[in-house]
């Protein structure tokens, strides 16, 4: 069986071949007549296109009788002539007229519309070759039907013209592969939602989709040879086999569209629906269905330029393997056609009134109206792209705004309190629209009292009643805009509102549409920083507010606050390293280098500078293990049980108590929030045990089985009395340990007295 990839360039063969036949047969210049035979046998001229062809341009009458064209006797003709009643071709046609011998020649203009008619099609058909042979690279079904469908319809558009004009070969072609354009785009369809994991059930209308384009094939072919007055019945058949097979597969993308709306296939399906509509629809309601219902239509070569969105479209898709947000587009086009309706529909009828006196005035001017629609829709999008690719030079304006507001959002990062926001806005606002008169009011929307400050000191500067009013009614977060002043609210908070409220600009000229834009964008920003200083602020007063002895806190707040607290040390940590240490150090090595390089100095200096340098080495020692309490990077080095050893070594060296310790555990190193949390467990109980504990000896263990980890810790200090009072006075180390274990689902129990040491065993989930 034939291969994909061969069936694809058995179409591409025949695709070029029919190319080469039709541009030979569209060289000629088309003449635009109808003959027939008078009573003598003679051929003479019974009809002349005043829409195509140059003979409406020549002094050729109706009734002449034709002799010769291209210096070929017409009697050569009878067998072409019987198929399609006209002279198709030629430059020259050698006539009598009244017993005269004329030669009647082709205008000049002529071959310009040769030219034209071949040129627009052949660029159409080259985009699709092309397109074909990047697609030729899948050998896949999908592929194929692709392949098929474009080729059917540029070899289809191609001889539209010709086939219009009568030619036979055009017509065999467009009887072939109109029909089965559509019936590859059906299949094309099928083959591609299949490919994306959809499942189509209705086999059975295929197979009869294609029997049926196969009959009217036949029949069409037939028409054309034989049964001559049922080519009109076959010809509209043809065409309501390709609207049918065309919108049915518009619709099932649409109902595929709908079905899986919200998958990653969405925007896929949006894209192929647009496709074929803008492609597909002008043909179909502007000549396929007035044709077949016999109203005005204009002709298929015209109605079938839309055609070139097709390759436009899907050589986008097979080249950027990527799609445009589509969303966009879509919603864009309803605000643009709202722009340009009334603009199009008055140059439209300016235009119709001028130019056009026809019979088919409508049709001329939904024809016209659309294409200027389509222009300024096309224009303002080209308008949109230029204004952000050229908004650093040209529209100095606009960019400069948009670098203020960069420049204010930079400026937020070191707002930590309201007034500091308020303080920032103003400056921002005095500096940028230069105002006459600067004012933050806050309003009490309970009793209705004001609040102004005026942040430009001007006396003059004074609340009228009516901007009142305005304020009072107002509780909405748009400007509000009064032909001498511009207010905005800025937030609302316990029944207070405050408003940024200024005057006209010092040079005495209003605001103009991108002043107004800046200042509703820069109070968006200031809404959201306030958003969040009142988010902290709240939490901050419900952490200082919490009881950490007659209730549990939120294991949410705690493992947040101790993440903060992490990141903090860390930050500490990094801070001290990066500058302090750094500085020592080489203050060091300078101070170490200046002894040993000095043999002037006096031994008194000597011993002085000695003692400073043994000083500054402590200092930056003590900086180094600060560092390294504060961010313990040896847990990232080395197994937990290491760690957790030169810790207790660490204490002990400068500890006064003996300390024993035995750990026995598995490295946690894929567990990073436990490792920390029993480090810092274990460095908080060394701690306390160094400062509050007066204990000689401190012993702790850590063991764990198949489920948990234990801690036990002991000491013979002073003990407590009282765990809970302690937690809230002194001890403020074991509420943290507290705490940790508490995220942790873990279990903390304290067995002291006062004088009798203290026991604290912990168990931990593992």
């Amino acid at each position: 069986m034939m291969s994909n990839k061969r069936k694809i360039l058995f179409l591409q063969l025949i695709f070029l071949l029919a190319h080469f036949f039709l541009i030979f047969t569209m060289l000629k210049p088309y003449i635009g007549i109808d003959v027939q035979y008078n009573k003598n046998g003679q051929i003479i001229i019974s009809n002349i296109y005043d829409n195509d062809g140059w003979a409406r341009y020549s002094n050729l009458t109706i009734g002449d009788t034709v002799l010769e064209v291209d210096e070929i006797n017409v009697t050569t003709f009878n067998t072409h002539f019987k198929h399609n009643n006209c002279f198709v071709h030629g430059s020259s046609i050698k006539i009598i007229r009244n017993n005269e011998i004329q030669y009647i020649q082709a205008p000049p203009d002529s071959v310009k519309d040769t030219f034209q008619e071949i040129i627009i099609p052949s660029i159409f058909s080259l985009t699709v070759f092309i397109l074909t042979l990047f697609i030729y690279q899948q050998n896949s079904k999908v592929a194929f039907y692709l392949t098929g469908f474009l080729l059917s319809v540029s070899l289809s558009f191609f001889a539209s013209t010709e086939s219009g004009r009568g030619d036979i070969v055009s017509s065999i072609i467009i009887s072939v592969f109109f029909p089965l354009g559509s019936l590859f785009l059906t299949h094309f369809i099928r083959m591609l939602l299949l490919e994306k994991g959809i499942k189509i059930k209705w086999h059975i209308f295929y197979k009869i989709n294609g029997f049926i384009c196969l009959a009217i094939i036949i029949s069409k072919l037939l028409t054309l040879f034989f049964i001559n007055n049922l080519d009109a019945f076959n010809t509209i058949l043809v065409i309501s086999f390709f609207c049918f097979n065309i919108c049915f597969s518009i619709l099932l993308l649409i109902y595929f569209y709908l079905t899986t709306k919200g998958s990653h296939h969405e925007v896929f399906l949006k894209w192929l629906i647009l496709i074929h509509v803008c492609a597909f629809v002008p043909f179909i309601f502007l000549h396929a269905v007035p044709f077949i219902f016999r109203l005005p239509y204009i002709q298929d070569d015209h109605a079938a330029f839309t055609l070139f969105i097709i390759p436009i479209g899907y050589t986008y898709i097979v080249l950027t393997n990527r799609l445009i947000d589509i969303n966009f587009i879509l919603k864009q086009i309803p605000y643009y056609v709202f722009l340009t309706f009334i603009p199009t529909l008055i140059l439209t009828i300016f235009i119709i009134s001028e130019r056009f006196y026809s019979r088919n005035i409508i049709l001329y001017f939904i024809i016209l109206f659309l294409a200027i629609l389509t222009i300024n829709i096309v224009t303002l999008f080209l308008k949109e792209k230029l204004d952000f690719q050229l908004k650093d030079s040209l529209l100095y304006h606009q960019s400069f705004f948009s670098k203020n507001l960069n420049e204010f959002s930079q400026k937020l990062a070191s707002v930590m309190k309201e007034d500091d926001l308020e303080d920032l806005l103003l400056q921002q606002v005095k500096e940028t629209l230069d105002p006459q008169t600067l004012l933050l009011i806050r309003i009490n929307y309970e009793t209705t009292e004001y609040q102004c400050f005026d942040f430009i000191q001007n006396t003059e500067s004074i609340l009228a009643d009516s901007i009142k009013l305005k304020l009072k009614n107002n509780h909405t977060d748009i400007l509000i805009d009064h032909p001498n002043y511009l207010g905005i609210q800025l937030y609302e908070h316990h029944h207070i509102g405050t408003y940024i409220w200024i005057s006209k600009k010092r040079n005495n000229t209003t605001f103009n549409l991108h002043e107004k834009m800046w200042l509703i964008n820069i109070v968006k920003y200031v809404r959201l920083v306030y958003e969040n200083l009142n988010i902290v602020k709240n939490i901050i007063a419900t952490i200082e507010n919490r009881d950490t002895t007659n209730q549990q806190s939120s294991n949410t707040l705690t493992r947040f606050l101790l993440q903060l607290s992490e990141q903090e040390r860390k930050r500490l940590a990094s801070d001290l390293h990066d500058s302090a240490l750094q500085d020592q150090t080489i203050w060091y090595q300078k101070l170490n280098q200046l002894i040993q390089n000095s043999n002037t100095l006096q031994k008194e200096d000597l011993e002085t500078l000695n003692k400073i340098k043994n000083g500054l080495l402590d200092v930056i020692k003590q900086i180094r293990d600060t560092c390294s309490e504060l961010r313990p990077n040896f847990l990232l080095n080395t197994n937990f049980t290491a760690s957790l050893e030169d810790l207790c070594k660490k204490k002990q060296a400068k500890a006064s108590f003996s300390l024993r310790y035995d750990f026995q555990l598995s490295n946690y190193a894929n567990n990073h929030n436990l490792t920390i949390s029993i480090y810092r467990v274990l460095q908080e109980l060394l701690t306390n045990a160094e400062k509050h504990s007066d204990a000689t000896l401190v012993s702790i263990e850590m063991w764990e089985d198949d489920h948990y980890i234990y801690l036990d810790y002991k000491d013979n200090g002073v003990g407590m009395d009282n765990v809970s009072e302690q937690y809230n006075e002194d001890h403020i180390g074991l509420i943290g340990i507290k705490e940790r274990i508490h995220i942790l689902d873990g279990e903390i129990e304290f067995i002291t007295e006062l004088t009798q040491g203290l026991q604290i065993l912990i168990t931990i989930p593992r």
